[in-house]
């Protein structure tokens, strides 16, 4: 079966996923951001450890991916599915999905939740991250290529990117395509926590 590398259903991306990089396994061990867990679409089972900082759904415990609720080296998997807006206003996008008052908060958030997936990750360990790049001070910031950096810093390497493309998007203050282009996708960017590193720095002569 061929996964293609650009889909149009997050639920689609998770299947791709567990099918590629984690065979035999039906979904992953953790998710602490959990919502409504409507990512796994009643197609994936929910995860064992489901946590939220705001809990919704019955399936979730109170708990944060900064500091989760587990013991070190415990699990094969685990995906994050952070806030990826930027504002102190309250808009339509901010309160469905929730928002970081700044980029500060925003980066600060993407290290402590590598640092802790790091942490709960057995050796061979698999990470999923979906993230969308934003406007921020009329600037757009990367996202997925500062978790991308941060991620390889930390000792995981980069196995495997999927982009969920939407075609259809909520206006906001921050996404009209004022400050470049609109973004229609996000990433779900999968890592492995292994002792041998790849290497992607480029030797400067």
């Amino acid at each position: 079966m061929i996964y293609k590398s650009v889909q149009t259903n997050q639920t689609g991306i998770l299947l791709s996923i567990l099918r590629i990089h984690s065979p035999g396994d039906l979904t992953f061990s953790c998710d602490p951001f959990f919502n409504s867990g409507s990512m796994y679409g009643h197609v994936i089972p929910y995860p064992e450890h489901c946590f939220d900082v705001n809990p919704i759904h019955p399936r979730a415990f109170e708990g944060n991916a900064l500091n989760i609720n587990l013991a070190s080296k415990s699990i094969k998997s685990i995906i994050l599915d952070p806030p990826f807006l930027i504002s102190k206003s309250r808009f339509t996008m901010a309160d469905k999905y929730s928002a970081y008052e700044s980029k500060t908060e925003m980066i600060e958030t993407f290290k402590g939740m590598i640092d802790e997936a790091y942490r709960v990750l057995k050796e061979n360990g698999l990470l999923v991250v979906k993230v969308q790049d934003c406007v921020n001070n009329r600037r757009r910031f990367f996202s997925s290529l500062f978790i991308k950096n941060y991620a390889i810093s930390k000792g995981f390497n980069i196995i495997d990117e999927i982009i969920l493309y939407t075609q259809n998007r909520i206006n906001t203050k921050t996404q009209t395509g004022k400050y470049g282009t609109r973004s229609h996708h996000s990433f779900f960017i999968v890592f492995r926590k292994k002792k041998s590193r790849s290497e992607y720095m480029i030797s400067k002569k």
